[in-house]
């Protein structure tokens, strides 16, 4: 099997530990993933819309399945969205057969990625494990994929964030329920931030034992933040109940703050269609959007 001769050949530098800890009690930054085919002028159109400048604070960037750079703009933006000063969380999906192959691809990305001037980002490998049972049947699987590649990110630069980033949602197998179990550990993941809708709070998921992940950490809390939020990911919910879901957020990022804890990015995805995305000034999602960044942004 191609893993096990991989393990065989490629050193653990599982235990390097990269990353100050943030200052407790800690902002993080409220930024808003825009798609187009330019994603720059696609993001200040948005953030016209909600009158905040959001996206010029933080996006996400997604790479497919072994899917990595070859330049600085392809085939992903990156380095467009890093001449603007965006910060980037970057999801890469290397071969889950754990190929020596995708280990080297790994480290030449972050090599790329490192060499572009002003560069602002954190890695995520393999967003939303819990909800890809085919590919990670059980925790301990996906364990073995972060602790496989998180090596390769840390051998090229360990002040690199490693994110993991769980799907709080149902997904006809209460995926919210493995996202703990999920977790790869300390010692590989940096911070956590997870995808959570207006959905997903309208169904009765909560944050809280996520949170308690990070927040039980060896050495202390770590930042908790969503890598995704937004009105839906499955059916759309109207304002009260968009609302309520704004209300929670609030309450539970600023009671992080007072708490002495560190907040992570929270980033709006804008995608998915009509139902998430804002796309005129008189959407009902804008005032919820500005008292989330006002509360929360850094």
């Amino acid at each position: 099997m191609a893993g096990a001769a991989a393990l065989a050949t490629v050193p653990d530098l599982s235990s390097i530990l990269p990353v100050a800890a943030a200052t407790p009690g800690t902002k993080g930054l409220v930024g808003a993933s825009v798609f187009g085919t330019n994603r720059v002028a696609a993001g200040q159109a948005f953030d016209d819309l909600v009158q905040r400048p959001a996206c010029l604070n933080a996006q996400r960037v997604y790479f497919e399945l072994s899917q990595f750079p070859t330049s600085a703009n392809n085939p992903q933006p990156v380095g467009d969205l890093a001449a603007a000063g965006i910060k980037m969380i970057i999801s890469l999906h290397p071969d889950p057969a754990l190929t020596v192959t995708d280990y080297e691809n790994v480290r030449a990305a972050i090599k790329l990625f490192d060499g572009i001037s002003g560069i602002k980002y954190e890695v995520a490998l393999w967003h939303e494990p819990n909800i890809h049972l085919s590919t990670f049947p059980t925790a301990t699987s996906y364990h073995h994929y972060v602790g496989y590649y998180a090596p390769a990110v840390r051998s090229v630069n360990p002040n690199v964030p490693i994110v993991y980033i769980p799907a709080m949602t149902q997904a006809g197998i209460k995926a919210y329920e493995l996202a703990p179990a999920y977790y790869p550990g300390d010692v590989l993941i940096n911070r956590i931030l997870a995808d959570y809708y207006a959905n997903d709070h309208l169904s009765g998921i909560r944050l809280d034992a996520i949170m308690a992940v990070a927040d039980g950490a060896a050495g202390g809390p770590k930042p908790f933040g969503l890598a995704e939020w937004g009105d839906s990911n499955d059916k759309l919910v109207g304002a009260t109940d968009f609302n309520a879901y704004v209300k929670y957020l609030v309450g539970l990022f600023t009671t992080r703050l007072s708490s002495g804890k560190t907040n992570g990015a929270l980033v709006w995805f804008d995608g998915g269609g009509p139902d998430n995305s804002i796309t005129s000034p008189t959407d009902f999602k804008i005032p919820g959007f500005q008292k989330v960044y006002d509360a929360l942004n850094a």
